[in-house]
């Protein structure tokens, strides 16, 4: 955003913060700091959008022009 590009955060939880919402324990990371930092984000002009879980290659095949970084996130520790 600072660099003048649109961008837009697709979400596939009800609420935005991705593995930081749903990994770290709030008493680690308090919802109202993490909801804090995602106002000052989308304060910048980021959209969030849902996406349906499953639907990210979908999303990528109709995407292909536009830059895209993919952020899976890491759910569980290697063994």
């Amino acid at each position: 955003m600072p660099s003048g590009y649109q961008v837009t955060i697709f979400e596939q939880y009800g609420e935005p913060g991705g593995l930081m919402r749903t990994n770290i324990p709030s008493f680690r990371l308090p919802h109202t700091v993490l909801n804090e930092e995602i106002a000052m984000i989308t304060g910048m002009g980021v959209e969030l959008k849902p996406i349906p879980r499953g639907e990210s290659r979908q999303l990528l095949k109709t995407a292909v022009s536009t830059p895209c970084f993919v952020g899976s996130g890491a759910p569980k520790a290697r063994s």
